[in-house]
């Protein structure tokens, strides 16, 4: 009876096999595309000084949407101004803060121990539109083709003035300024910033119900503040250097 049953076996396990590297199976991943659309269409179109073709086009995208540098698009079409734009988004480099779990007495927090440089990088949108104009003295056509439809939820990608960037992501000003910052565990900051980051006085909301009143800087906890326990117990400072986020403070 085992013999019989071994003999199945090895038949459905080969046919088990054939079906799932069956090449008629394979679905390749979807190429991630940016789509160039002019206004007219049928210009020719170049980036980096290579030729891509005809507008509107979609041409692959670099992984992820970001790439070490900008993109330098060239349109021609007869009868109109030349034009050169330059796509993407600038993001300087930053300084990452690497650091590591610490417990004391009376908490458990996070304390640097270094940091690593992220490169400056360039992001991308999957769109942009360009618009060009007839060069003087040149009659063009009264009716000009639409450009394609901007899918739902689509912003289009601003055109920068040849020899510039697109505009860049929103750099904050190097004086203290106030704002409220949300982080992804649910945690809140509602207090004074500079140059991107935690510096000077402002409220840290902990999403377990733990609060710190006091001064920052440099996205740390550090000089005079209050750190109040979701149970009611505060610690008073001051304090030095502590992260507040991934902070975990012996309340009990």
């Amino acid at each position: 009876m085992a013999t019989r049953l071994l003999g199945l076996a090895v038949p459905l396990l080969l046919t088990a096999c054939a079906v799932a590297t069956d090449p008629a199976d394979y679905q390749p991943p979807v190429q991630p595309t940016i789509t160039i659309n002019t206004i007219p269409n049928g210009a020719d179109i170049s980036i980096q000084g290579n030729y891509v073709g005809v507008s509107p086009l979609a041409v692959p995208a670099p992984d992820q949407y970001r790439s070490g540098e900008p993109w330098r698009i060239e349109v021609r079409l007869a009868g109109y101004e030349a034009k050169n734009v330059v796509m993407g988004n600038y993001h300087p480099p930053q300084d990452q803060v690497l650091t590591r779990m610490v417990e004391s007495a009376s908490m458990i927090y996070s304390a640097p121990v270094g940091t690593k440089t992220i490169p400056a990088y360039y992001t991308f949108p999957n769109r942009i539109d360009i618009k060009l104009y007839p060069l003087p003295g040149t009659q063009v056509p009264a009716a000009v083709a639409p450009a394609a439809a901007v899918p739902a939820g689509v912003q289009p990608a601003a055109s920068a003035q040849p020899g510039q960037l697109a505009p860049p992501a929103f750099t904050p000003p190097a004086t203290t300024y106030q704002a409220k910052r949300s982080y992804s565990n649910g945690d809140t900051y509602v207090g004074e910033f500079r140059a991107g980051q935690l510096n000077g006085k402002g409220v840290y909301q902990f999403a377990n119900g733990n609060r710190y009143e006091g001064e920052f800087r440099d996205n740390h906890m550090q000089g005079n503040g209050t750190f109040t326990c979701a149970n009611g117990k505060t610690i008073p400072g001051p304090f030095n250097k502590l992260q507040p986020l991934g902070l975990v403070m012996k309340c009990d």
